[in-house]
């Protein structure tokens, strides 16, 4: 009901515009029909003045052309000022009843004509275009609503990313924690092992060369021992001393 109420005055702006194009239509040729209305009442003053001066040029001709031309003076004075008063007359502020009237009439017609038939396809033309104002109104939030949903879901899955891509980079850290913990453990232990093995490899060499060096002292000994007491004790005296000397040199080393 407020929209129609608002939306009347566009149609009365309407319908006075239109009554206006009539009135300046109707108003054009007044003045010339009241010209042509004052013209043919003059030509016929005239043509009575001229017809009494011809009367009385058939007594005196010469009186006649002096008083015609007097007449036709003072007749073209009072067509003059005839004309003056009816131009005087015309005021474009006066108010003419019979077109006030007629533009009255003009204008109801105008009103009820549109109120009648255009008033409808007005109506239903703005309906559709409220309509279709909130319809679009309302897509736009709907699609409003979806995109703030999609920014929500986008914001929670790159929070996640960043959460497990935190978590990876701690087990990363971890791990790498861990292998340099176990790399460093089977160097040490790779480092005691060799150390270990070239501690026996040392101690075996050691062994095999105090063997061998007790093995000539023994056959040193025993040909210097053989060829000193050869000459005093016997051959079975003389092993036996070297074997219990071969066996007391092995239990000390």
């Amino acid at each position: 009901m407020m929209q129609t109420i608002l939306r009347l005055p566009a149609l009365l702006c309407l319908g006075l515009l239109f009554a206006a194009c009539c009135c300046a239509s109707a108003a054009e040729p007044a003045e010339p029909a009241a010209g042509d209305g004052h013209e043919p009442a003059a030509a016929h003053d005239a043509a009575a003045e001229h017809g009494g001066a011809a009367e009385e040029s058939a007594v005196d001709a010469e009186h006649d052309h002096a008083g015609d031309g007097a007449h036709e003076h003072g007749d073209g004075e009072s067509h003059d000022e005839h004309s003056g008063a009816s131009h005087g007359n015309t005021n474009p502020l006066s108010i003419d009843p019979d077109l006030a009237i007629v533009t009255l009439i003009i204008f109801a017609l105008l009103v009820i004509i549109l109120g009648k038939f255009a008033r409808g396809p007005i109506m239903e033309g703005l309906e559709k275009r409220e309509k279709s104002v909130a319809d679009n109104i309302a897509a736009a939030e709907m699609s409003n609503r979806e995109a703030q949903k999609i920014l929500g879901d986008y914001q929670t899955q790159l929070a996640k990313a960043s959460d497990e891509v935190r978590a990876m980079l701690d087990g990363a850290k971890k791990d790498a924690e861990a292998m340099k913990h176990t790399i460093i453990a089977e160097a040490q232990k790779a480092a005691s092992d060799e150390k270990d093995r070239a501690k026996r490899e040392i101690d075996a060499a050691k062994k095999s060369a105090l063997g061998e060096i007790a093995q000539q002292s023994v056959n040193i000994a025993f040909r210097v021992a053989s060829d000193a007491v050869r000459r005093e004790i016997k051959a079975d005296d003389h092993r036996g001393l070297v074997e219990d000397a071969l066996k007391q040199f092995s239990s000390e080393n």
